[in-house]
């Protein structure tokens, strides 16, 4: 009768237990689906199809990681400049998180209190190329004077503002010592098709997407090469508005920090973010290029 009655009672305790399991795993799932999706901003800094495409893989597994909605956002995406969108956007609430450059960071935290969540170990020393039409045979900046010549966008790190930056420093007005006017082409990728198109004899850009574009075989080297690379600086950082809740804050950074180069499970992530490893960023590290903006008179000085 003991017997029974022990097996009666497991019996029940392992119902009890599933139909527990299930009321939990139920009520994960509501409250997963019943949370407003974490809204995550990207940078414009190529076409829009691509970032969004190479980004799906990321979003995926932050769904998984946030145990949230995550919903991708490039606001004016089909406009030149939209970097001050995409700033504004965050400024305004639209945008919980934002994959920024690091002079639309200075640009957002001189408006609102933000939180550096990650920062790839690379963009500690970021770098731009300028570039030329090879037949130019043009081997230093000073040697850009006279030519026709095209940025990024105005608000880009990489496109702009320290590109301009080094040429100030190498003895270049960009307002006066080129080819007309300095010309603006929106994104990175404008600006190679630029030069190798023969509309400008020169341009600068984000290191990584002229490498990225090489390896895929889109870049000609018979009409566009890399004639001066400059110094390391500070540059892209994901970051959180200050009210978001802290434990998202600490979820998304503990995702970006904890992903593992060499690992089976992170590789595709780290791939589709073209990035070695994450660190916590710091404001610190923006100090100088803080520093550069308020020189150019890009930004004010607090």
């Amino acid at each position: 009768m003991k017997s029974i009655m022990a097996m009666h009672f497991l019996h029940m305790f392992r119902y009890s237990l599933k139909i527990y399991l299930l009321a939990f795993i139920l009520s994960c799932f509501t409250a997963a689906h019943a949370s407003p999706p974490i809204l995550v901003g990207l940078l414009p800094d190529d076409n829009p199809d691509v970032i969004l495409k190479r980004f799906e893989p990321v979003r995926i597994r932050l769904e998984q990681s946030l145990n949230r909605k995550v919903k991708v956002v490039i606001p004016s995406a089909d406009k030149n400049y939209s970097y001050d969108d995409l700033v504004n956007y965050f400024v305004k609430g639209k945008i919980d998180v934002a994959y920024l450059g690091g002079f639309s960071y200075l640009k957002a935290s001189s408006k609102i209190l933000t939180t550096p969540i990650a920062m790839r170990k690379k963009d500690t020393k970021f770098r731009s190329y300028f570039i030329a039409r090879p037949s130019l045979k043009i081997t230093s900046l000073a040697a850009l004077k006279g030519h026709s010549f095209s940025f990024g966008s105005v608000s880009s790190t990489s496109g702009h503002l320290m590109p301009r930056f080094f040429l100030n420093d190498h003895g270049i007005d960009s307002s006066n010592d080129f080819k007309g006017k300095a010309q603006y082409s929106g994104t990175h990728s404008n600006t190679l098709n630029r030069v190798m198109t023969g509309k400008v004899d020169a341009g600068v850009l984000n290191s990584n997407v002229f490498d990225r574009y090489l390896r895929e075989g889109k870049v000609n080297t018979n009409k566009v090469e890399v004639v001066w690379v400059t110094p390391g600086y500070s540059d892209y950082v994901w970051v959180a508005r200050e009210s978001l809740d802290i434990k998202v804050k600490d979820k998304l950074s503990k995702f970006f920090i904890g992903l593992i180069p060499g690992s089976k499970r992170d590789d595709g992530i780290l791939n589709a973010l073209n990035a070695n490893y994450y660190i916590t960023p710091t404001p610190r590290m923006f100090a100088r290029l803080k520093e550069i903006a308020i020189k150019l008179k890009l930004i004010k000085e607090d």
